[in-house]
């Protein structure tokens, strides 16, 4: 007898992803872990990346885009490389129309919580935990810098 499994983080980073067309080939925009791990190392982290493509910023729309597409990349192929073939064939697009994209891409990638349904937290870090609702995760870099509700 087989288990359902629960829906995980994992799968749904691991979505489908939206298609783009540059250049006359369709592409497909994918944020699996190597996209990930490029954002992290590019913007800092998905919150600030996210911030970034929130204000159209021309850097996070290309960043996300080469991002995405670097499941495509060859294994010989310099990220440097593919950095620049995939901004050459962004150059003259629209960019309003690659953040649109770009977003539904993200969006698939990384739904938000179902209306009544909590986030995902991590389990905690069992027996040095700092209380009910903490995480294995540091604090994000941006709870920090919103001023307080207590004032």
């Amino acid at each position: 007898m087989s288990s359902a499994l629960a829906p995980t983080d994992a799968a749904r980073i691991a979505a489908d992803g939206l298609w783009l067309t540059l250049g006359g080939v369709p592409r497909r925009l994918h944020f699996g872990m190597r996209a990930t791990m490029y954002i992290e190392k590019e913007f800092g982290s998905l919150d600030d990346f996210v911030a970034e493509l929130s204000r159209n910023k021309a850097t996070a729309i290309c960043g996300g885009i080469v991002a995405a597409l670097l499941h495509e990349k060859s294994p010989q192929m310099a990220v440097e490389a593919f950095q620049e073939e995939i901004v050459d064939l962004l150059d003259g697009a629209s960019l309003s129309d690659l953040a649109r994209s770009l977003v539904g891409a993200v969006s698939e990638a990384l739904p938000p919580p179902k209306p009544g349904e909590a986030a995902p937290k991590g389990a905690g870090s069992r027996g040095r935990s700092r209380g009910r609702g903490t995480t294995s995760w540091p604090r994000s870099a941006t709870a920090a810098r919103r001023p307080s509700s207590s004032r």
